[in-house]
């Protein structure tokens, strides 16, 4: 195996033990295509084989054609990945930042808008688990002020960004449509505004700035019987 192979097999095998849900191999296919910081729609036009994907995890992974699902080829992959590889393979870092980058691409900008629309959507595999799992991922994940950016620049730098993400959440998600603060309580993330990485001062007024245009209530405060934080 080639020093190439191994890294890209740990990528792998970091997406698979850290996936909040069995992928299909074309949904890791979309996975491993996505570049990061940037991703450009041509880079999905090149997607690993998925025996090429098999191949280099040398016996660890197995693909069901009949499924479509990709998973540890036995049992005993996952406690070993566990406990003697984990510093070598994909974190929910990576796996946040990827789905984040995923959301970011220009198809899906303009949730309900005439460019493609819906449709256009369920062409890309792996748009249902990017919405569904990168809260989750960031979630798992160690503060870390590039992940943490992301989400703000999702999220608060760019109002078609917001609505892109808010509208995919409702239509995908079958979910209710929340004001952002709320949103962001759901989901668990609050704390990135009021607990910023490294004291990070842009985020914190980003966060005095939503409260004061949503009217929303300081942090500390109770929203429906519970305290919510991370």
């Amino acid at each position: 195996m080639t020093r190439g192979d191994e890294e890209f097999s740990y990528r792998i095998l970091g997406w698979i033990l850290h996936a909040q849900r069995i992928l299909t191999i074309t949904e890791l296919q979309y996975a491993l295509a996505i570049r990061i910081p940037q991703t450009v729609a041509r880079d999905l036009d090149h997607l690993t084989l998925a025996s090429e994907i098999i191949r280099v995890c040398g016996g660890l992974v197995s693909h069901d054609p009949s499924s479509n699902l990709v998973t540890f080829s036995h049992e005993t992959v996952r406690p070993y990945l566990e406990e003697n590889k984990l510093g070598s393979l994909s974190s929910h870092v990576v796996l946040g930042k990827t789905c984040l980058a995923y959301l970011q691409l220009p198809q899906f900008q303009d949730p309900l808008g005439s460019n493609g629309g819906w449709n256009l959507r369920r062409q890309f595999e792996f748009f249902g688990y990017a919405v569904h799992s990168w809260a989750k991922h960031v979630i798992q994940s160690k503060r870390e002020l590039e992940l943490e950016e992301l989400v703000v620049n999702m999220f608060f730098r760019s109002s078609a960004r917001r609505d892109a993400a808010r509208a995919t959440r409702q239509y995908y998600c079958d979910a209710p449509e929340l004001p952002l603060i709320h949103f962001l309580i759901e989901t668990r993330l609050l704390y990135i505004l009021t607990s910023p990485t490294a004291g990070n001062k842009a985020i914190q007024s980003m966060y005095v700035s939503v409260l004061n245009s949503t009217n929303s209530k300081p942090i500390g405060t109770k929203f429906s019987g519970k305290w919510y934080q991370r």
